[in-house]
């Protein structure tokens, strides 16, 4: 999609809610839908670096967040598998590296469905373990903001009692200025609006400049998956040429939506 025509939200979803910007309401007529109103985008432009400008999680407190999105292979234009890996400070006397590292395919109707390795935060030293997460992207306008969301603790309701958003800009937020960091704003309770929530509810992410950033190490299981995403991604890819050469010896396109779209 054009970069000029932004997606966004702002229509009535499958509830209703009376809501004053900057409250949030947890009533039965305002509230968190599990799974939002798909919206349409390019999985290709997810690519790059976001940085975390503010984020609704309750009782995680971190800063220098940044998130990395590196292609695995072929992109038909309906999806596209990522390496994401999501890095952080702790605020602790001494800062700690964390990072969280992810195998994802997101989709043109704004999934991002991953398999996430998280780190042990318990100190035990035990290796990170493996959890299947359903993110959602609400708004993008690919070079510049991303708000997104995911349910912590997801069931089979329809509504989600412990949302968290996260709202992610293309460049470092301290090097924002006022005008960008009003439009963000703007954008955000627009956004938001639907869900009762607000700009107000988000906690802005904290930056230190003077500290380089976390270069967590990678593990293992993560690393497995992403060489054998790569391997499939590529296998499925010279399937898809070779589809298309024949095709057109036969007078036939090849193209989303057509014979043999998406590859298995």
């Amino acid at each position: 999609m054009d970069k000029k025509y932004p997606i966004l939200i702002t229509g009535t979803l499958l509830f209703y809610c009376n809501v004053v910007l900057g409250q949030y309401q947890n009533a039965p007529n305002c509230r968190v839908p599990m799974v939002p109103p798909a919206v349409s985008i390019d999985p290709s432009q997810a690519a790059g670096v976001w940085y975390e400008y503010s984020a609704y999680t309750p009782g995680i407190i971190d800063y220098n967040c940044i998130n990395v999105f590196t292609p695995l292979g072929a992109q038909n234009g309906m999806s596209a598998p990522y390496n994401w890996t999501i890095s952080f400070l702790m605020k602790t006397p001494n800062p700690i590296c964390v990072g969280i590292c992810l195998v994802a395919n997101v989709t043109a109707d704004g999934k991002e469905a991953a398999a996430a390795w998280f780190p042990d935060f318990t100190g035990s030293g035990a290796l990170p373990s493996r959890s299947d997460i359903q993110y959602y992207i609400l708004y993008t306008d690919y070079h510049l903001l991303e708000v997104a969301y995911r349910c912590s603790q997801p069931s089979n309701a329809q509504f989600c009692d412990a949302p968290y958003f996260w709202v992610n800009v293309r460049v470092r937020p301290p090097t924002l200025d006022q005008a960008t960091l009003n439009y963000i704003q703007r954008t955000v309770d627009n956004v938001l609006a639907p869900f009762c929530f607000a700009n107000s509810n988000m906690t802005v992410t904290g930056w230190d400049s003077t500290l380089p950033d976390c270069q967590p190490p990678l593990s293992a299981d993560c690393a497995a998956l992403m060489q054998s995403t790569r391997q499939s991604s590529s296998f499925a890819a010279t399937g898809n040429r070779m589809m298309d050469a024949m095709l057109k010896m036969r007078g036939q396109g090849f193209a989303p939506g057509g014979i043999g779209w998406p590859p298995a």
